[in-house]
């Protein structure tokens, strides 16, 4: 029963995780933009800039203070998961590499491709992971389990 009810909290951890990553990306990004961000608030230290508040507004359509006050109530939550170590687990790395994953086919698959057009988008995925694998080197590093996998054996 337990299990069961951390689960939601541990799904509510990975979508801040998610929302977090996502924001420091954002960070990043404004940091090579300016450095001299204009700072909104900080949380224990960690600055929310104004760029980051004018984001979520675009995105949600809140106002500023709205948009400000949800940005703080994120962090608040970010720190308190971390400090009580649900960021860190297998599940929860798991559930971050999904939520990537959605977020990147959400803009590079079905942004540019009309909803109703399913084959369109099945092309603009193949296309993309097409073009990965050619940049991108993969390794099987264990023999056995390669050999596994391609007989469909795992044990």
């Amino acid at each position: 029963m337990r299990g069961r009810r951390a689960l939601p909290l541990v799904l509510a951890v990975a979508l801040l995780g998610a929302t977090a990553c996502e924001r420091a990306s954002r960070d990043e990004n404004t940091a090579r933009r300016s450095a001299t961000a204009q700072v909104a608030a900080t949380v224990d230290g960690v600055p929310i800039t104004l760029d980051e508040v004018r984001w979520l507004v675009a995105e949600t359509g809140l106002t500023p203070r709205d948009a400000l006050a949800r940005l703080i109530d994120e962090q608040l939550l970010v720190q308190r998961a971390e400090a009580r170590g649900y960021g860190k687990g297998a599940q929860l790395a798991r559930e971050l590499t999904r939520a990537r994953v959605r977020a990147l086919l959400a803009h590079e698959v079905e942004a540019p491709v009309p909803a109703d057009d399913v084959a369109g988008r099945a092309a603009r995925l193949a296309q993309l992971l097409e073009g990965l694998r050619r940049r991108t080197e993969v390794r099987y590093l264990e023999p056995a389990i390669a050999r596994a996998i391609s007989r469909d054996d795992l044990r």
